[in-house]
């Protein structure tokens, strides 16, 4: 199985997640590749949570992006203002040939319960591209010190429900 770990970290604690997916993955035996995105023009703090509020796609170095070389994708992003971050618009927006892929959804947040419904929105977007989300995990930027040993825990859960 060939996976693809795509992120969008603004301040590092994605990418800490993201790093813990691709050992427990490895770990698994799947082949890994990880890839962070970068906004082309990055904004500040409060900028990121109006955008995020009113959806917007800002332009991102590595979009578009094709994934049909993997089986699975796991697509990471902060979650701002209690909704999915502008640069995890873009992503799901700008991803190429997901029809019939598996994925997996990630999202760190600061706030009590704020990635939830980042998550939701990203997968029912997903979903009506034809993806099979096979499971959503949401991070407390203060919880991050055992992000490594839940995310174990969800990737063997998760890969024993999906067969692989």
């Amino acid at each position: 199985m060939k996976a693809l770990v795509a992120y969008y970290s603004r301040t590092g604690h994605t990418a800490q997640v993201a790093e813990a997916f691709q050992r427990a993955l490895d770990a698994k035996g799947v082949s890994v590749e990880v890839l962070r995105l970068h906004r082309r023009q990055e904004a500040g703090f409060l900028a990121c949570g109006f955008e995020a509020r009113r959806g917007a796609k800002p332009a991102m170095v590595e979009l578009p992006m094709d994934v049909s070389g993997y089986d699975m994708i796991l697509l990471g992003f902060p979650t701002w203002a209690g909704r999915a971050s502008s640069p995890a618009n873009s992503m799901v927006a700008g991803i190429q040939n997901v029809d019939g892929k598996q994925c997996i959804l990630f999202s760190v947040s600061a706030g009590k319960d704020g990635f939830i419904k980042g998550l939701n929105d990203i997968e029912a977007y997903l979903k009506g591209a034809g993806v099979d989300v096979i499971g959503k995990q949401g991070f407390f930027e203060r919880d991050l010190d055992t992000a490594g040993s839940r995310v174990a825990e969800f990737v063997a859960r998760v890969l024993g429900h999906s067969g692989s």
